[in-house]
């Protein structure tokens, strides 16, 4: 028997097979990486541990697009020059007592009015960022932490898992069916 060749089913099979591969990504999606970045605005505070040379950093942040804003503090080293590129070790606990607040001026201040004595923080960068001086001097620019990581296991992504578990399911058996489907045809039009 020959068998005949149809090129609807030639170019159909490897289209549905492409896309069963590509389904069942509604779970990875909601749990895949997401971009941290600082909230606009940022709320930044900044206290000071003068004997240790040490910033306490307290900011808003927000991943990609989303409403959602939550506090970050981190310790920032001063005797580390090197600007923030990596997500720092962020604090579960705020404690600020016992240090004192340092001054955050706007982005658009003039240098000749930062005060001579203590620290004083000038914004930089859109708020992105921070540019620290001590006694009048400046010590160095710190941009806020951006970096990826997966989402925090909050009520919404876990409340949300079994339902996107079941959308993968849908549509890999859904995906399934359509193709054994199209094979069962291709099967019918070559035995005729």
């Amino acid at each position: 028997m020959r068998v005949k060749s149809n090129p609807v089913w030639t170019l159909t099979i490897p289209l549905l097979v492409a896309a069963l591969l590509a389904q069942g990504c509604a779970t990875k999606a909601l749990w895949s990486e997401k971009h941290y970045h600082p909230a606009k605005p940022a709320n930044l505070e900044l206290a000071a541990r003068p004997e240790r040379q040490m910033v306490l950093v307290q900011y808003d942040e927000q991943y990609e697009n989303s409403r959602k804003i939550r506090r970050r503090a981190y310790w920032l080293d001063l005797n580390d020059r090197y600007p923030i590129t990596e997500r720092p070790i962020f604090l579960k606990k705020v404690d600020a007592s016992g240090l004192q607040p340092i001054p955050i001026l706007p982005e658009i201040t003039d240098t000749n009015a930062l005060p001579q004595t203590g620290y004083v923080a000038r914004i930089i960068s859109n708020h992105q960022g921070f540019e620290l001086w001590q006694d009048g001097a400046p010590i160095a620019e710190y941009m806020l932490p951006g970096y990826n990581a997966k989402p925090p296991a909050d009520f919404y992504h876990v409340a949300v898992t079994p339902f996107a578990v079941v959308a993968d399911g849908i549509i890999i058996v859904g995906g399934v069916a359509v193709l054994a489907g199209v094979v069962y045809l291709v099967a019918q039009d070559d035995e005729e």
